[in-house]
């Protein structure tokens, strides 16, 4: 395992000197696999078995968590913000399909017939949904009007992930596989699924979890459990992992402890999505980036962070909501997403996407990770430097009141 050991303690370095100037901790594991290209141990087929499975469970887990986030009934009252998300991942869906289509026909990227295009359409519409809440509870708006339609547009993009990852599939003992049935046969699927999930987490879930909630270890462990066994019985029905993982976490979303939940999951969430991050980053073939790429990875980047954000901003205003209210709206979420490269890492494995394409989503979700962690540390400033200046006009008055 000395593998696994070497890998983390250069992770806990680079995230360290990444934190220190504003980049999230999923850029520091991509650089810190990348570096590992050029030292890396070789590793057991047994060891390799045993990440496999732990990255796995990180992403189901990120799943579970993603599914906690859920609040059904506000997303049914919300309808006008629905709307808004349904539009948003239409256009972006529409925008990343022209992107694609133009750079295949250049000869920049291949993908595999329309459903290549639509993942790849996927992935440029995708925001981060770990550094969108970060950044909301940064700022202490996460439970304002406007922090809950972030919240709500990535709900929306987390459900429409989890169908992409149903089509293409997670990672296994014999690496990925497309996943049978239609889309739309998959969508009625997910629709009573989910259904189901309401009905547990409404009534079973809630039980279950005021029982046991005193005790974190077995508080845990039926997390643990519920998740896997869920994911368990979705394999062995052909069901997806991804669509099970996801509709664990809404059982879980109705009790109301789900945020000690979520601290007693947390660790191994991190712990397993560390590892699938540091291996992507191990496994991208950099070397073999083309002059010929670059232009598809800048003109993703701009969409991801210049095109999507102006067009999302004008779709809230369009809705109506506050001109500035639908700039910052834009602006969170200007930035790749992390399910955006599982299902490029995914579609690569596939075959759906070939080495060029899977190159251009996942360094174009880097680099635009790295532009947004800036734009947000530089509005954060200019946000404390005009509450300084509004208290200093405060008390400026109340010291002059002529003034």
């Amino acid at each position: 395992m000395s593998a696994l050991g070497i890998s983390f303690l250069v992770a806990t370095l680079l995230i360290f000197l990444f934190r220190r100037i504003g980049q999230p901790t999923i850029v520091a594991c991509i650089v810190g696999g990348f570096l590992l290209q050029f030292f890396r141990p070789s590793i057991p087929p047994f060891h390799m078995d045993t990440l496999l499975d732990l990255q796995t469970l990180g992403i189901v887990l990120l799943l579970v968590v993603a599914g906690m986030q859920v609040d059904v009934d506000q997303a049914l009252r919300n309808w006008r913000m629905l709307l808004l998300a349904g539009m948003q991942v239409g256009v972006g869906l529409l925008l990343g399909a022209l992107l694609t289509i133009g750079a295949s026909s250049l000869g920049w990227m291949s993908v595999q017939g329309n459903a290549g295009i639509a993942v790849s359409a996927l992935c440029l519409t995708l925001s981060s949904t770990a550094l969108v809440v970060e950044g909301l509870r940064s700022r202490g708006a996460a439970d304002t009007p406007f922090g809950q339609a972030i919240l709500l547009l990535m709900l929306f993009q987390d459900v429409v992930a989890v169908i992409g990852l149903s089509l293409i599939g997670l990672p296994g003992n014999e690496g990925f596989s497309a996943a049978a049935g239609s889309p739309s046969f998959l969508f009625l699927q997910f629709v009573g699924a989910t259904v189901v999930a309401v009905l547990i987490g409404r009534t079973v879930m809630v039980k279950i979890i005021e029982k046991i909630r005193y005790d974190e270890g077995l508080l845990l462990i039926f997390v643990l459990g519920w998740a896997a066994g869920l994911g368990g019985i979705a394999v062995e029905s052909g069901f997806s992992p991804s669509v099970a993982g996801f509709l664990a976490g809404v059982a879980l979303s109705f009790t109301p402890h789900k945020s000690a939940i979520e601290v007693r999951i947390e660790p191994l969430k991190v712990f397993g999505v560390t590892i699938y991050f540091i291996f992507l980053g191990s496994t991208l073939p950099v070397g073999h980036l083309g002059w010929h790429q670059l232009w598809p990875i800048v003109l993703a980047t701009v969409l991801i962070v210049a095109v999507r954000p102006w067009t999302t901003a004008w779709l809230a205003r369009a809705t109506g909501m506050a001109p500035r209210d639908a700039s910052r709206f834009g602006l969170t979420i200007g930035q790749g997403s992390e399910f955006s490269m599982v299902l490029a890492a995914s579609a690569y494995h596939a075959k759906i996407f070939d080495e060029s394409a899977f190159l251009v989503i996942v360094m174009a979700s880097v680099l635009s990770m790295v532009l947004s962690s800036w734009v947000e540390i530089v509005f954060r400033r200019r946000g404390r430097e005009g509450r300084i200046e509004e208290v200093d006009g405060v008390d400026a008055m109340e010291a002059d009141p002529a003034a």
